[in-house]
């Protein structure tokens, strides 16, 4: 929530946790996780982008999809709209939302 904060302005009415990313860092000899949110913000939001970001664009799931280098990134993306197109997790509301 504090990057969301942060770096767009924006302030989540639902925050849900969709997966982990691992990844092993080769110099570092570490494993690293990275946990992917998905927000839902208010339509009439303002995005404000913070001094480490030049522009940002809405796109599409297939343009958003078509963005990430990774095709689990891409994957998560559609699994994200597949569970919570709704506006909830339906049945597995509890596990997903974070607040």
């Amino acid at each position: 929530m504090r990057e969301l904060r942060e770096e767009t302005g924006l302030e989540p009415d639902a925050l849900f946790n969709l997966t982990v990313f691992s990844f092993f860092l080769h110099e570092a000899q570490t494993i690293q996780l990275a946990i992917a949110f998905v927000a839902f913000v208010p339509d009439d939001s303002t995005v404000i982008l913070s001094d480490e970001h030049q522009r940002f664009e809405w796109l599409s799931l297939d343009q958003a999809c078509g963005r990430f280098t990774w095709p689990r990134s891409a994957q998560a993306i559609r699994d994200a709209y597949h569970l919570l197109a709704g506006g909830n997790a339906g049945p597995v509301e509890d596990v997903l939302r974070v607040i």
